[in-house]
């Protein structure tokens, strides 16, 4: 009897056991938190060849995770490769046939078949749930920052707390001054002597999108009180009047940040002084865009501002290709965005009141679509005796050494319960050509523009949708219903029959008919094009309709590159976007090796393997597990983690 009892108490003291470590497994998984990194652009082939050739630090994030936690062999992105496309499949765990973003610029039903660019897929409506709504129904808070499809727009674009991408409200100005002989006698107790600048241009203001005009006036300084003339300070102020203060100074080959209000949102321009002559006041001054980031609540924007500061703008690719700035200028630039991404995120990694943090880091994508020189048909390639080339490998290698940096100190910084995982949106291809698409088609006797379009193509890179102006449609449609399918066999026969002029091969790897889009999940009952595109590794696509250049034109963003070519093909190239004409571009089938995007993940909950090839359709899964949450309602995939 006594032995059935100590069997029996026993039994029970091994059930107590059993039932406690089920609970502490069970508050591990519920307490559970991840950081989820977009490095947007961060290249599977690339990251792997860095590594290998040992160009990262062995300490920095990259080399550590695959020494302690998991890395996929690759990630294979969703047709097509883009950003917007690439990250709401990230985030729904959905194709874009489900989700409705089927490419960076979208005809949406109700468009008139006009512009060039239609609807961002990166404000497109999203047809899916996102891993931030999902969480949030389900009771988790979360934070996000900047990261693409969270752009406080709408409830469902936002998380509990949200900074969104930042929203430019006027572009840069690069002003030539020079002095007003008027001399001024404010301000002298601080100013040797202070005189009135003029820009050549005569009144010079912030150009506001919504219309309003901010006016500039500069000063220039001598700060040294020696008896010598020697101007050293250019003062700039928002009104003419210095006696009641003035926005900020610069100094020669020093940034500022020169703050004010636009309405009663905060901005700041980051300008920079590139010379001043110190005898005559003869000066350049640059003056960075002005924005802000839409952000919610209004108590955690006003914090973040505080702490972290105000939306830098992105770096400036317009005045770089024009020659308006400095290559250092623009890493100057590119550098303190992806800093200022960093710091938001370290000012809530620590913060209690979160479940999932979401980040995002256009670093890498950003340097890539300038920098990428690997192709002997690039323009550039030999350019500078090879000595460029060289220079630009060192830039795309420098911008994977700061976010591998960047990474590494956000995961010190965190408590050790935090699981992160970091991932890419799409990898990147170097091209050497761009094809004028809307071009092709009105040169093959399809209109493309005025009162008369029959179709017209929207492009992503290296992919496009081509729509055809159908009557009953499209708003304005001329082309009948009965004709559709016509149009549709003319315009696929035509995309064909383009071939590469140096190797004969077909320029497009693939050329689909609506019908036919089931095949790459992109078929869209509203959405997706008649006809759909995809080029080959090398090529890239423009939507603009110039019909005094040639169909194919060799790209660069460098006039020295460019200058044989004619001068409609020069201000075609100094106009283009960056996954347009740029060096690197994204937006090819997902399938191709170098759109192979990264998967790296590191925490408590993260056990220590090297993963095969995983779908991008994988990470919401995984995410929900780690966060102990139902996946979105339409999300599929699987879970990495088990």
């Amino acid at each position: 009897m006594i032995k059935l009892q100590i069997r029996l108490i026993l039994i029970c003291v091994f059930i107590l056991i059993l039932c406690c470590i089920d609970c502490l497994g069970q508050k591990k998984t519920q307490d559970s938190k991840v950081v989820l990194i977009s490095i947007d652009g961060a290249a599977d082939w690339i990251l792997d060849d860095l590594l290998a050739r040992n160009l990262l630090s062995k300490n920095g994030a990259f080399s550590t995770i695959r020494r302690e936690g998991a890395y996929a062999e690759s990630m294979t992105p969703v047709n097509i490769s883009a950003t917007a496309v690439s990250h709401v499949s990230l985030f729904t765990g959905t194709h874009p046939n489900v989700h409705g973003v089927v490419g960076n610029n979208i005809l949406m039903p109700e468009q008139e078949i006009k512009s060039p660019r239609a609807t961002s897929g990166f404000s497109a409506p999203i047809e899916a749930e996102t891993l931030w709504n999902a969480a949030i129904r389900q009771g988790k808070n979360v934070t996000n920052i900047s990261t693409v499809g969270q752009d406080n727009t709408s409830p469902d674009r936002r998380g509990t707390k949200t900074i969104g991408y930042g929203k430019k409200l006027a572009n840069s100005i690069v002003s030539n001054l020079s002095i007003v002989e008027r001399e001024h006698t404010i301000l002298l107790e601080k100013f040797e002597r202070v005189k009135m600048l003029n820009s050549e241009k005569g009144e010079e203001y912030f150009k506001l999108f919504s219309g309003r005009n901010i006016p500039l006036y500069y000063y220039v300084a001598d700060s040294s009180f020696d008896g010598v003339k020697n101007y050293d300070i250019v003062i700039v102020d928002l009104d003419v009047d210095l006696g009641n203060g003035y926005e900020g100074e610069l100094k020669v080959d020093e940034w500022s940040e020169i703050s004010f209000e636009v309405g009663r949102q905060k901005v700041s321009s980051w300008s920079y002084l590139m010379n001043l002559n110190p005898i005559t006041a003869e000066a350049k001054a640059y003056f960075g865009a002005i924005g802000f980031n839409s952000s919610s609540p209004n108590a955690f924007r006003e914090k973040m501002e505080n702490e972290v500061g105000i939306w830098p703008c992105e770096q400036d690719n317009r005045k770089l290709s024009k020659g308006l700035i400095t290559e250092q200028m623009w890493f100057d630039q590119a550098e303190r965005l992806a800093k200022y991404y960093q710091q938001l995120l370290l000012a809530n990694i620590n913060e209690s009141n979160w479940d999932l943090l979401s980040g995002y880091f256009t670093l890498i994508d950003d340097v890539q679509h300038r920098f990428l020189l690997k192709d002997k048909r690039q323009l550039d390639f030999a350019m500078e005796n090879g000595v460029r080339r060289k220079r630009y490998e060192d830039y795309v290698i420098w911008a994977y050494r700061t976010i591998d940096s960047l990474l590494k100190e956000l995961v010190q910084a965190a408590p050790k319960d935090i699981n992160f995982v970091f991932v890419s949106d799409h990898g990147v291809a170097p091209i050497h050509s761009v094809v004028l698409i809307n071009n092709l088609l009105e040169e093959n006797g399809i209109s493309v523009k005025g009162d008369s379009i029959e179709a017209r193509a929207y492009s992503t890179g290296p992919a496009a949708h081509i729509y055809v102006n159908v009557k009953g449609r499209q708003k304005s449609g001329i082309v009948p219903k009965k004709e559709l399918s016509k149009y549709i066999d003319r315009i696929a026969k035509i995309c064909k029959g383009l071939k590469d002029p140096i190797t004969g091969l077909p320029i497009f790897l693939v050329t689909l008919k609506a019908s036919e889009l089931n095949s790459l999940s992109l078929e869209h009952p509203r959405r997706s094009g008649d006809v759909f595109v995809s080029a080959r590794t090398g090529w890239s696509l423009s939507s603009k309709i110039v019909p005094s250049i040639p169909i194919i034109v060799p790209n660069s963003f460098n006039n020295d590159s460019y200058a044989h070519l004619d001068q409609n093909t020069q201000r075609f190239l100094g106009s283009g976007f960056m996954n347009e004409t740029g060096l690197g571009v994204h937006g090819n089938l997902g399938s191709i090796r170098e759109m192979n995007a990264i998967f790296y993940a590191v925490g408590p909950s993260i056990p220590k393997q090297k993963i095969d090839t995983i779908s991008a359709l994988d990470v919401t899964p995984t995410i929900a597990g780690l966060l102990n949450i139902k996946p979105p309602k339409k999300a599929k995939g699987k879970a990495i983690f088990k």
